[in-house]
């Protein structure tokens, strides 16, 4: 038992489950998909749902196919909640355990405005940049990610009413921490989308810079999931921006293309496939306050589990793991608060145990969570051997 637990990093580690920004809604509208949509994104590129490690390159801005325009922008009016839709690959397949992500892959989502000329034109080389979302590990030990699973790839939020009109790059980004405990082991999938603002204020918020505002290894990007403590965490990059903070002065749209036209580009409609969302509804409550860690058990209680009941729960697992994707828009979950709750010192130790006959001590069993896990790490390499082999 011991081994398979020091297993499960290395599974973890050598999973190749992968995640694209495919679609944005507008208030429970879709605004379009995949290459009539407003993402930078190419749908040619074999490595084109790949993470990004190294912080100090360009592309870190909105990933390397981001230099090529999209087919449109979108037009959101501040204060609008807007919902990104992220999947596995591009068309979604029945079964696929790693949709929208494989659930190893635990860490923030963020999300930034970056101010420019035309978002239409303009390159996102140079532009300066403010967070207005995070959502990262909350009270409860719960990740940001883990709720992006559950609500299958959507990622709901809202515009500041405050921003000042313009055109801007929406900056969506999904973290995995799952080998952030070595060097250079984040994985990071930046991606941005072309919108221009409406009906907004006079904000000007902070701004910071990418590359700069991540470092390899730095805050956020340096974390242990396998160590059994629920220790506090801290997202990469400023706090979100909130209307009504203070404000730094107002950011010199940048563009390293040409200005086009001054036409304004219409409202896009949605497609026939899908031409509305039901708007989304109120979040459920998340305020009960989370349970202090536990004591960790002695190893001395042991349990052996027979043979038949492991297997049952694997074809259990296996039959719940289908799950039929609907095409609505989610309802939003709160942004979670920077700080997560600290380990608990004050658990009482745990109570000493008899000794036992000498003589080897009986397996224990493994609980349900740890077959999951490593039922997913399974999935996730037979996936990746089976994409290698051209299955």
């Amino acid at each position: 038992m011991k081994s398979f637990l020091t297993a499960l990093p290395l599974l973890a580690a050598t999973a190749s489950a992968h995640t694209t920004f495919q679609a944005l809604w507008v208030d429970g509208k879709q605004g379009g998909l995949k290459e009539a949509s407003s993402i930078r994104h190419s749908w040619t590129d074999p490595e084109s749902n790949y993470p990004l490690k190294d912080t100090s390159v360009p592309e870190i801005a909105c990933n390397k196919w981001a230099t090529k325009p999209a087919a449109q922008k979108l037009t959101i009016k501040a204060g609008s909640q807007v919902t990104a839709e992220w999947h596995h690959e591009p068309t979604v397949r029945a079964g696929d355990t790693e949709e929208p992500i494989a659930l190893s892959h635990k860490g923030p989502i963020l999300a930034y405005l970056g101010k420019v000329d035309d978002s239409a034109t303009a390159s996102p080389n140079g532009v300066k940049w403010f967070k207005i979302y995070e959502d990262g590990l909350d009270s409860a030990g719960k990740w940001g990610v883990e709720r992006f699973y559950e609500n299958k790839g959507m990622i709901p939020f809202t515009i500041p009413s405050c921003v000042a009109d313009g055109d801007y790059f929406l900056r969506v980004e999904v973290i995995g921490l799952h080998e952030a405990d070595r060097a250079n082991g984040a994985q990071l999938y930046p991606e941005c989308a072309q919108i221009s603002i409406t009906g907004g204020g006079t904000a000007s918020p902070e701004t910071v810079s990418f590359p700069g505002a991540y470092t390899n290894n730095g805050v956020g990007l340096s974390y242990n999931l396998y160590s059994g403590q629920k220790a506090a965490y801290t997202p990469p990059g400023p706090r979100p921006f909130t209307c009504g903070a203070g404000s730094s002065p107002a950011p010199a749209p940048s563009s390293s293309a040409p200005a086009s036209s001054s036409t304004a580009a219409p409202a896009p409609s949605a497609p026939s496939t899908s031409s509305a969302a039901p708007a989304p509804s109120a979040p459920s409550s998340s305020s009960a306050p989370a349970p202090a860690p536990s004591a960790p058990s002695s190893s001395s209680a042991q349990a052996p589990a027979p043979t038949e009941t492991v297997l049952t729960t694997f074809t259990t697992m296996t039959a719940t793991t289908r799950r039929t994707r609907t095409r609505t828009a989610p309802a939003s979950y709160p942004t979670t608060s920077r700080q997560a709750i600290p380990s608990s010192s004050s658990a009482p130790a745990p109570a000493p145990q008899p000794s036992t006959p000498s003589g080897p001590s009986a397996p224990t069993a493994p609980t349900r969570q740890e077959i999951e896990s490593f039922f997913t790490q399974i999935m996730s390499l037979y996936n990746t051997w089976k994409a290698q082999v051209g299955a």
